[in-house]
């Protein structure tokens, strides 16, 4: 007997909703709602993770997440703009 490859999925797995990210070519950084929004403005500045983008992908990200915590939490925006420090070169 062959068993049907539509009763071996999950029966109460829920379709995936739409996400937002900051960052929308490597689909990092979650802004969709204002945990994540809180946790993304946190883990984006830490250096290795900004570092890795030029200083115009890093503001565009930036912008991005400030634009969503503006919409989602305060209009007010974050606590603070972060001074980043980019590799020499880039």
């Amino acid at each position: 007997m062959k068993k049907n490859r539509k009763l071996l999925s999950h029966p109460n797995k829920q379709k995936t909703k739409y996400i937002e990210f900051a960052d929308t070519i490597n689909n990092k950084f979650p802004i969709d709602t204002p945990q994540n929004i809180y946790t993304t403005w946190r883990f984006f500045h830490l250096p290795h993770n900004y570092q890795s983008y030029i200083k115009e992908e890093a503001n565009i990200i930036e912008a991005r997440i400030i634009k969503a915590w503006k919409e989602k939490i305060s209009p007010l925006g974050p606590p603070n703009t972060s001074v980043r420090r980019f590799k020499k070169g880039v």
